[in-house]
This record gives C-alpha cells, sequence and structure tokens, in this order.
C-alpha cells in the first residue's frame, strides 16, 4: 500500500474537546513509555499549551512540553490560514519557510522568506 494514501491526520476531524482529551492521555503514554520532554509544533488552536499548563499544574500526567503556537509565514504560505499571533503561551515558534502542498502558487521546497 502507498503511504501517501494514509490519513495520518485523523485528529483535525475532532473537536475541541475530543482532541484534549486525546492529547491529555497521549501525553500520560509518552511519560509511561520513559519519554520525560516532548514538543508540539502545531497542534489545533491552544490545545497543546492547554495540556502542558495542566502537566505544570498537576492536573495532566506527562513529560515536559515545549509548545509552538500558530507558526510564522509569508502571506498566503504554508498553514497561513491558521491565522493568530505567535505567543499565548508558546515557549518556541515554528517558522514555515516552505511552502506547503495547499499553498497556491508556492512550491513545497521554495525558499519564501528573503533576508531583506
Amino acid at each position: 500500500m502507498d503511504p501517501s494514501a494514509i490519513n495520518t491526520l485523523t485528529e483535525i476531524n475532532l473537536n475541541h474537546t475530543e482532541l484534549l482529551c486525546l492529547m491529555k492521555k497521549n501525553a500520560t503514554r509518552l511519560l509511561d513509555a520513559g519519554v520525560t520532554t516532548a514538543c508540539d509544533l502545531g497542534s489545533k488552536g491552544m490545545t497543546a499549551i492547554q495540556v502542558r499548563d495542566g502537566i505544570k499544574e498537576g492536573e495532566v500526567t506527562g513529560p515536559r512540553l515545549q509548545c509552538a503556537n500558530a507558526p510564522l509565514t509569508v502571506p498566503k504560505g504554508h498553514a497561513h490560514a491558521m491565522g493568530g499571533v505567535c505567543g499565548g503561551g508558546a515557549d518556541l515558534i515554528k517558522v514555515m519557510a516552505t511552502g506547503g502542498f495547499n499553498s497556491v502558487g508556492l512550491q513545497t521546497r521554495q525558499e519564501n522568506w528573503r533576508l531583506d
């Protein structure tokens, strides 16, 4: 079977409550597997930050979690529709430096940022 035909982004179909519940469960599974630090670079909405904060407050069992929020991207670039601002409790910033599969007029491996 061609791996490109497999839907690996099934979480996009979950509502906020379902996604948050799944992420909390997965955080516990990570810790149970021995993972002490994990990084989330683009969960829907603020769910990863909510899980991270729950871990810090002792309400969720999980590893240390470093989270990005909405990524930096060029106008009409990969993930531009996510909108929002970088911040909102983010530990790091994800930069979308190339076009994505759904970026109209941009190539997936074409750099879209200029040094100036």
